[in-house]
């Protein structure tokens, strides 16, 4: 489904950005390594898939059952296994369970359900690449929530979250597409839309993975190319536009999200 509610959303606050306190915060205690893999159990197989399917199951049924199952599940799984990676799939899954509320035009449940997924991201202690990059897609979410101070200290955290990412991993896409939306969304005037080509042109160079693992998270290069057809629309370059869409959908051909822009490119 549409993960550009996300940026679409945050465009409404990220006005403030630029106007944040310059306090210099502590730095936070981060991780190198890799998500653990030692945790196996059928539940993580696939599970970002298995996340998409239950957020469109609700979407088609009118109702949020499938996500709270699934929820529901993760979470009985995390009493018993305390893994952090099983915290990442809740927090990846409250995102969804925000976005299907935004689209039922419930905000006071979808408010909830960011905030919780921000919550349980915050809670690892020790963070690596992954886990900041989900940090900054809740948080540039959640924006659309914030107000005055809140909205400010909010818009900065999504950017140091990004920046945290792609330090931690230079080679990681999700990082290079988090800080994309968050310069593309921010406007000109407060010092938006200067990076984000370069910052997705690096996020459709780089492989959704590593290293192939049903566990772990693939989402963000597919997007990029979505967010960067967009950017040359945005700016009248269509030929470069067309060169991108052609691009990506020969690697995604069957992605929802960059073949409704082909109408766009004609």
């Amino acid at each position: 489904m549409k993960l550009f509610l996300m940026t679409v959303a945050c465009f409404l606050h990220l006005n403030c950005a630029n106007s944040a306190s310059t306090e210099v915060k502590p730095k936070p205690e981060v991780s190198t390594e890799a998500f653990s893999t030692e945790i196996k159990d059928n539940l993580l197989e696939n599970i970002q898939q298995k996340v998409m399917d239950a957020f469109v199951g609700s979407v088609i049924a009118k109702n949020p059952n499938a996500l709270n199952e699934l929820e529901t599940k993760l979470k009985d799984l995390y009493k018993d296994k305390k893994q952090d990676l099983i915290l990442y799939w809740i927090g990846y899954l409250d995102y969804y369970k925000s976005i299907y509320y935004y689209e039922v035009k419930n905000s006071k449940l979808s408010e909830e359900a960011v905030t919780e997924g921000i919550a349980k991201i915050k809670q690892i202690k020790n963070k690596n690449t992954e886990y900041y990059a989900i940090l900054g897609l809740l948080e540039n979410f959640s924006l659309q929530y914030a107000r005055g101070i809140n909205a400010m200290s909010l818009s900065k955290s999504v950017k140091e979250s990004a920046d945290m990412s792609i330090e931690l991993d230079p080679n990681n896409v999700r990082g290079y597409y988090v800080a994309a939306v968050n310069d593309y969304y921010t406007p000109v005037d407060f010092g938006g839309k200067k990076k984000a080509e370069k910052l997705l042109l690096k996020a459709i160079s780089l492989p959704a993975q590593k290293i192939k693992n049903s566990y772990m998270p693939s989402w963000g290069k597919e997007e990029a190319y979505e967010l960067l057809i967009k950017f040359y629309i945005s700016t009248g370059n269509k030929e470069k536009a067309k060169e991108i869409y052609k691009k990506g959908i020969a690697e995604y051909p069957d992605s929802y999200l960059i073949k409704e822009l082909a109408s766009k490119l004609i």
